[in-house]
């Protein structure tokens, strides 16, 4: 009798968390001025240089595009991390007009 209630009872809740996490993190293509995962198909164009202490863009669905207009990715300058990182599956993605700058400490 338990194990009827509590099955559907974790079903629902991790349904819950899928939706709120969804919610919570898909992106909005169109200008954008801060380092986010790109979750959501469409164009997405920077406004700014951006920085970021590890990775700074993940691409997470096909059909990005993303439109740096010149400007500069800082990436890595606190932790390991990549200025772009694509998911294993993406196949579609078009990076056009962009700068990338690792950072390194000097010594």
């Amino acid at each position: 009798m338990k194990k009827t209630i509590i099955i559907p009872l974790i079903i629902q809740t991790c349904l819950i968390v899928i939706f709120l996490l969804r919610l919570v993190s898909s992106s909005t293509p169109g200008n954008i001025n801060i380092c986010q995962t790109l979750d959501t198909a469409g164009t997405y164009t920077l406004t700014q240089n951006v920085n970021s202490s590890g990775t700074c863009f993940i691409i997470a669905t096909n059909n990005i595009i993303l439109n740096g207009q010149g400007y500069l990715i800082n990436y890595s300058s606190s932790a390991t991390g990549y200025g772009i990182k694509k998911t294993e599956f993406i196949k579609i993605l078009v990076i056009e007009n962009l700068k990338e700058y690792k950072y390194e400490k000097r010594k």
